[in-house]
């Protein structure tokens, strides 16, 4: 089995990320193709999270909201002390972590197998509808991924 891949495979593959990279960030601050209802709720858990300086009780409209564990809220907080409180900042967490989850589809297909296979499984994984539209939600589903 080959160690690395061709050089006409490792061009395409540096494109293929690219794409994924854009399909996956491309208008990220604009409304998602399919409302969430819970996408707000959750942006507000962490904004209040983040401007009450409150991290281990999430609250939502000042009450206590447990309905969900915290990382999510975490990471959107984070985002949103970096970036500042934005719809983009949001729901970069989300997009993160659907490239960190590609990337480790890779890793674990080119361990177990080889680099073409790594590739393969990463593919279809991008390819999929539903990791685009997860990406691009606010919900802690992708994290369990």
């Amino acid at each position: 089995m080959p160690e690395r891949l061709p050089p006409t495979w490792r061009a395409a593959t540096a494109a293929g990320l690219l794409l994924v990279v854009f399909a996956l960030s491309y208008r990220l601050g604009t409304p998602a193709l399919f409302d969430d209802p819970n996408d707000a709720q959750y942006a507000e858990v962490a904004r209040e999270m983040w401007e009450g300086g409150d991290w281990i009780n999430p609250r939502l409209n000042y009450v206590v909201f447990l309905n969900k564990p915290p990382l999510l809220y975490w990471l959107i907080a984070g985002s949103y002390a970096l970036f500042g409180v934005s719809e983009w900042a949001a729901r970069l967490p989300g997009t993160l972590t659907a490239l960190a989850t590609l990337f480790l589809l890779y890793r674990l297909g080119r361990e177990l197998f080889d680099p073409l296979a790594g590739l393969l499984a990463a593919a279809v994984y991008a390819g999929m509808p539903s990791t685009l539209i997860e990406a691009r939600f606010i919900r802690p589903d992708s994290l369990l991924t």
